[in-house]
């Protein structure tokens, strides 16, 4: 994230300032690199060219990121005409051997899963955790967290598969179930005394739920642009990330990966009534020159926009599963309007033809915001350390406590957070 996204309310006047600045969060920042395994390009500034990096590091990137592609060199001539300027986004994947993961072979099929374990992923800390004595049950659904009438967390209680129920007890607890089933699981450890459920005397526990909600465009040029070509990376333009408009819409991504949709174009064209020769022609045509814009755009943390636990609907062993409001307002439909000016000068600069536009609200898996963090008891779940606000000794780990959004991937801010919470159960313990 840049130095200005946690101080959104101060500078623009919109959703929340995070207790915390950039500055403090840096070097954890640095130390989340290192454990994950990161590589990117140095030196490289929100303008794409060289030179001090921003936002500002403290150290190099733990190695060197991929080369650029044919495709984005050939993006990249073409877009900087119209003031684009490229940066290519770095990855958790290994550039050369790295503890036990080997340097990228350029599968170019990294999603789901890193066919060599080049790409980072949390198997691989749980693991190291395993190593140093800590116990994985598995099959253990936790459903109910108990605290005492001083505030102190006492015990959790698992559901196995028999639906058998099993308690345990500690000093200290970390909550890391992600965006969704970390407020689930407080709002449905309701007692007497906590009526409203645990971490939740402020009503914000489940609320402000965020994403990148997002948008997308298809082009087909008319030259070979040779799209998955070497390993999948992504080509980004951020002229749109910060500054004064941010009073009016939000800051924005676009970007471009670095993969083929082969059965997807083969699919269509069957569906068409393509076949034969017709069909291996425009095979090869279309996967050498379609290319998917799509855009991720900041998102504001809105109250109304809430994660609670079913009343009617139940899983396999019989817990509520989450149900889930969201919206978006006036601000993010400017910004989408911002951006389809975009897409059109793209298309121009690129003299392509613009296939299809979707503005369906597409979802990005970027979830955040709610056990939103803050100073004021009364209105954020968490303190700047992210212990929870109600109980001394509850931490909540990952993307659910930040305040704002930017229109970048969150991973890396939950992993230095992460980091933030085992410094002080350290001290601590």
């Amino acid at each position: 994230m840049l130095p200005n996204d946690f101080r959104l309310k101060s500078l623009y006047g919109r959703g929340r300032d995070w207790p915390i600045s950039y500055d403090e969060l840096e070097p954890f920042y640095a130390r989340a690199e290192t454990e994950l395994g990161v590589s990117g390009v140095d030196g490289q500034d929100e303008s794409g060219q060289g030179g001090q990096a921003y936002p500002p590091r403290s150290i190099p990137y733990p190695m060197e990121g991929l080369k650029p592609s044919y495709m984005f060199k050939r993006l990249s001539e073409m877009l900087s005409k119209g003031g684009y300027n490229p940066i290519l986004e770095p990855n958790g994947r290994a550039t050369r051997p790295y503890g036990k993961r080997p340097p990228c072979a350029g599968n170019n099929n990294c999603n789901p899963v890193c066919p060599i374990a080049a790409k980072y992923d949390g198997s691989m800390h749980i693991d190291e955790a395993e190593r140093h004595g800590a116990k994985v049950l598995e099959n253990s659904v936790v459903y109910k967290v108990e605290a005492g009438d001083d505030g102190k967390i006492t015990a959790i209680w698992y559901m196995r598969p028999d639906k058998s129920q099993h308690k345990l007890t500690a000093r200290y607890f970390v909550l890391a179930a992600y965006g969704i089933e970390s407020p689930k699981l407080l709002l449905m450890s309701t007692s007497d005394k906590y009526p409203n459920g645990i971490a939740n005397s402020s009503d914000q526990v489940g609320r402000n739920l965020m994403d990148h909600t997002g948008i997308s465009m298809n082009v087909m040029t008319k030259e070979d642009m040779w799209p998955g070509e070497g390993p999948t990376q992504l080509l980004v333009y951020l002229n749109s990330r910060d500054g004064a408009f941010r009073k009016d819409y939000p800051g924005y991504k676009i970007k471009v990966r670095n993969t083929v949709p082969t059965s997807q174009i083969t699919s269509n064209l069957i569906g068409k009534g393509v076949l034969g020769s017709k069909l291996d022609e425009q095979i090869r045509l279309q996967s050498a020159r379609s290319l998917n814009w799509a855009v991720d755009f900041e998102t504001l943390p809105l109250p109304e926009n809430r994660v609670t636990p079913s009343k009617t609907k139940f899983d396999a062993i019989g817990l509520p599963v989450p149900e889930i409001y969201y919206s978006v307002p006036d601000y993010w439909h400017a910004g989408k309007e911002k951006a389809l000016e975009d897409f059109k000068q793209f298309a121009k600069l690129l003299d392509a033809d613009i296939l299809s536009t979707d503005v369906g609200f597409q979802n990005r898996q970027h979830i955040m915001g709610t056990t939103i963090m803050g100073d004021d008891p009364k209105d954020s779940v968490v303190d700047r350390d992210c212990r929870t606000h109600d109980h001394p000794n509850l931490f909540i780990a990952g993307t659910s406590v930040m305040p704002s959004s930017s229109c970048v991937n969150p991973t890396l801010t939950g992993a230095a957070l992460s980091i933030r919470i085992a410094d002080v159960l350290l001290k601590e313990v």
